[in-house]
């Protein structure tokens, strides 16, 4: 039928962002490098540099990918998500999530819905896309 993007961030993730997710479970704040990419100071790749940077910070040991996953399996989600992706895939629509969240949430998102066609990378850049 169609294609539906969703954003992820405050459209499907009940908060404010994936990123700031971790980091109010971090007990940090990205205020200083958010600023830097508003005012142009920073490049959205610079940005990503300095917060993986701040959250490594934030942790005693080595950063591994396993722990920064599970920062992200409490995040909560909007009432009735599964739902509404449930129904436009029932009435033939495919649905992508295109977003610069934290990609292990779009995965999560995605995973709930298993689909019977081959797997092939979906995303790309800075950006995630998964598709349901």
């Amino acid at each position: 039928m169609g294609l539906v993007c969703f954003d992820m961030d405050r459209v499907l993730v009940d908060h404010l962002s994936t990123w700031q997710w971790v980091y109010d479970k971090l007990g940090i704040s990205n205020e200083e490098s958010f600023n830097l990419y508003n005012q142009g100071k920073l490049n959205e790749w610079e940005w990503i540099i300095l917060d993986i940077d701040l959250i490594r910070s934030a942790v005693e040991d080595e950063l591994k990918d396993e722990y920064l996953r599970s920062l992200l399996d409490d995040c909560p989600m909007m009432e009735g998500w599964r739902e509404c992706i449930q129904s436009l895939l029932n009435d033939g629509h495919q649905v992508a999530i295109i977003s610069g969240g934290m990609q292990e949430s779009a995965r999560q998102i995605a995973s709930a819905f298993p689909s019977p066609k081959k797997w092939r990378r979906r995303w790309g850049g800075g950006r995630s896309l998964h598709c349901c």
